[in-house]
């Protein structure tokens, strides 16, 4: 296809997706050979893995807080740059799983050892971490690794909330990370 010049039929489906309001493309099955772009060659490696593509022609993802974090590191020198916020939360997302787990055998069995708290979140960590999924989108340049690490978060703080503390602060400080995970989890996704 690009070789014969035919680049602008590869992108057809693309523009129609954005019209009918389509919240994310997946352009990573193919992989540009002899493709030029403005006068510039296009190095051939995945679509999902050349930056040229992820950080030209499609600047804007449709993860919100992705797009903001690889307009902040444009241009950076190392390709693994544009998926670090991918690989931290992607890690960040085993403590906070494991975290979790605990938090909730605790409140489903508040009679139980503390070491049966910590095998559950040992076990949760352990899911997590086996999970394809989660390996796969913690190591690409897309939204789904932090909207799940913020989306455990968020399930953390509602988990601690507790509306009878009696320090006000303390009232206020789980339902102020709850919201602000919240948030963040809806713009990374």
């Amino acid at each position: 296809i690009y070789p014969g010049g035919r680049f602008d039929e590869h992108l057809v489906p693309f523009r129609r997706a954005v019209e009918v309001g389509s919240s994310a493309l997946m352009p990573y099955y193919g992989r540009p050979i002899g493709l030029k772009l403005d006068g510039e060659q296009i190095e051939e490696v995945g679509f999902g893995y050349n930056k040229q593509i992820l950080t030209g022609l499609l600047h804007d993802n449709n993860h919100p807080l992705n797009s903001l974090y690889l307009y902040a590191v444009m241009p950076a020198q190392a390709d693994f740059v544009y998926r670090l916020l991918s690989y931290a939360t992607g890690v960040a997302t085993l403590p906070l799983a494991a975290l979790v787990a605990r938090r909730q055998w605790e409140l489903a069995r508040p009679d139980a050892p503390r070491a049966e708290g910590e095998t559950a979140g040992w076990i949760g960590a352990l899911l997590f971490a086996g999970s394809y999924l989660l390996i796969h989108y913690a190591s690409e340049a897309r939204g789904y690794a932090p909207a799940l690490c913020f989306g455990l978060l968020a399930l953390f703080a509602w988990l601690h909330a507790d509306p009878l503390d009696a320090a006000p602060r303390a009232r206020w400080r789980w339902p102020v990370v709850y919201w602000v995970a919240l948030a963040l989890g809806m713009l990374a996704h």
